[in-house]
Parts: structure tokens; sequence; C-alpha cells
């Protein structure tokens, strides 16, 4: 079960990965059944909610288990009940907001618990920050994907721009022996730009706003055209 498991997630990675993320509210039918139509990803954003309320508030608006792709903040990462809990949804992939601000010094316990979980879920560490991208990206962390989030996207943002974490990630894997999913996260807008990512190695793309013009989005009009 374990290598099948380990296989289905390495075939999964084959295929690029586009993203949008939702709140907590939205997780509605029509979302669900949105990203499964299109084979997109449906990642609802719980980082700014505690632990205890994040599982509470998942036991009642998904009692099917549909949702998949959760954010979630480094201490529910770090918390020791979020591997049993995760066995008991239908969620794959956790995505984690890794700001400067949430380590203290070395950053290998982290790392550890980000290889603990990727045993059994798909782990995508969300990344602004050169000196831990570089530790993730070493060939020795065991990581094997990374999220790039520029200055360029919302919430806790790099003080560098999104290309310019791109380049520094291709600079840094030149001779790589081990294979490394390349993400970003937040900060395109346009065809062009992801064309541009997609053709050159990213291995997907996560949308932080566009979508909140559609209908999908509980938003009255005015927010609507203010986003525009």
């Amino acid at each position: 079960m374990a290598l099948k498991q380990r296989s289905d997630i390495a075939a999964e990675h084959r295929v690029s990965i586009i993203g949008f993320v939702w709140r907590p509210e939205e997780i509605t039918p029509s979302v669900i059944q949105m990203a499964q139509r299109t084979g997109s990803r449906a990642i609802f954003d719980f980082s700014m909610m505690e632990w205890e309320g994040l599982r509470s508030f998942l036991r009642r608006a998904d009692p099917a288990g549909l949702v998949r792709d959760i954010k979630i903040s480094v201490p529910a990462l770090m918390d020791p009940s979020l591997g049993p809990f995760l066995k008991e949804t239908g969620i794959h992939d956790i995505w984690a907001e890794c700001h400067p601000q949430f380590f203290q010094g070395d950053p290998s316990i982290f790392l550890q618990r980000l290889r603990e979980l990727s045993e059994d879920h798909r782990c995508f560490p969300i990344i602004g920050n050169l000196d831990l991208l570089a530790a993730i990206v070493k060939d020795s962390s065991g990581i094997e994907r990374v999220v790039l989030k520029g200055c360029e996207a919302s919430g806790f943002v790099s003080g560098e721009t999104t290309l310019a974490l791109y380049s520094a990630v291709k600079e840094m894997r030149r001779t790589p022996s081990k294979p490394l999913d390349i993400l970003i996260w937040g900060g395109v807008s346009t065809p062009e730009a992801a064309a541009a990512f997609l053709s050159t190695g990213a291995t997907g793309i996560v949308f932080e706003s566009l979508h909140w013009l559609t209908d999908m989005v509980a938003m009255d009009d005015v927010q609507r055209r203010r986003l525009s």
C-alpha cells in the first residue's frame, strides 16, 4: 500500500499544477466540483486559523472528505496531532507558509517535520527567504518540492521578486542529483507570465485572487470592481 501511494504521488507530479486559493467558508460543492472538472487545485487557506479551530471547522464543513488541499501555518504543521488527523480526512496536499519570522535559528527541525509528513502526504513549503530556500534546495535535505513566493504576492512576502527567487533556485541546482519540483505562488497575472514559468521548468502556479472576479467567490459587486 505504501509503495502504491508513493508511486501515485510521483506520477501525479508529471502533470503541471494549476491551483487557486479559496477561503475556508468557500468549501462548497461548486468550488470542489469545478476543481475536479478542470483538473486544477482548490487550495483552502486555513493559515490564519488556530489548529483546534481548523480541525473542528473541517469536520463540520467537509464531512464527506472531499477537500484535498489545505494551506496551514507553521505551528499547525509542527503540531504532532496533524498526521493522525489528516488520515481521517481526504486531504492529500499540505501547503505551509514558511516566513522567517516563524523560525528561530536552525531550520532543521522544520525540515525534519516536512520529511516525516512527506511519507504519507505531499508537502508544499511556501518560501520567500533565500537562506531557507538554500537549506531546502540542498540535495541532502530530502525535500522534493518548493513553492516560491515573491514580493508581488500578498500576505507575508519576500524581499525578492518571484523571478529573482526562481533564478536563484535554478542557480543552486546547476548540477542536481535529485529532482525538485518548483512552483510559483501568486504574483502571476497574465497568460504570458504563466507560460514563461511553465515553459522553463516550473511544475505549477497557484493564483491567489484572479478567480475572485468570478461568481464563485462570495463578495459583492463593489469589491469585485475594485479587484478588476
